[in-house]
């Protein structure tokens, strides 16, 4: 059962980049730490057979999710969408944590949409983690931007596998 206080924080970007291009910025977890302050470190430890991250290991830096923690990845494609969810299987400290990137193609541009849902292993108040949730929604939306927005992105062997 999903109680109000499990309920996914969202938040929505615009990026002036095609949904190919966002999408392939989003599934190259190991060039995380070069862009998303957040992440300190991103391990591809299996992919399954289409080529798609299975399960990636990503630390955490900062905040009160601060963590490393393995997550197991869902990428479903469509021809103008796609959808990169992820689901807590393994962590140090947090407690529970489910999200995902929905990239809908918008002509040259890709509308994105991510939600979150993140508990840390200690108590905090449901408003507090909320707002924590938005702040990290909005930095990640952020640098998603900048990131895939850059002339000179390259995404060479991004699902090597550790």
């Amino acid at each position: 059962m999903t109680t109000n206080s499990d309920a996914l924080s969202e938040g929505r970007i615009r990026i002036e980049a095609s949904c190919a291009r966002v999408l392939d910025v989003v599934l190259d977890l190991p060039a995380y730490p070069q862009w998303s302050k957040d992440v300190a470190r991103a391990v591809v430890l299996s992919l399954t057979p289409s080529g798609d991250v299975d399960q990636a290991q990503l630390t955490f830096a900062s905040g009160p999710f601060k963590d490393v923690v393995t997550l197991a990845y869902t990428v479903a494609r469509r021809a103008d969408r796609a959808r990169v969810a992820w689901q807590l299987v393994e962590a140090q400290h947090i407690e529970a944590m489910q999200g995902h990137y929905d990239l809908r193609a918008d002509g040259d541009a890709t509308d994105v949409a991510y939600a979150l849902h993140a508990r840390p292993g200690f108590p905090l108040h449901t408003a507090l983690r909320r707002k924590v949730e938005t702040q990290i929604i909005t930095a990640a939306l952020d640098a998603l931007k900048a990131h895939a927005e850059a002339p000179d992105l390259d995404h060479g062997g991004a699902n090597a596998t550790a």
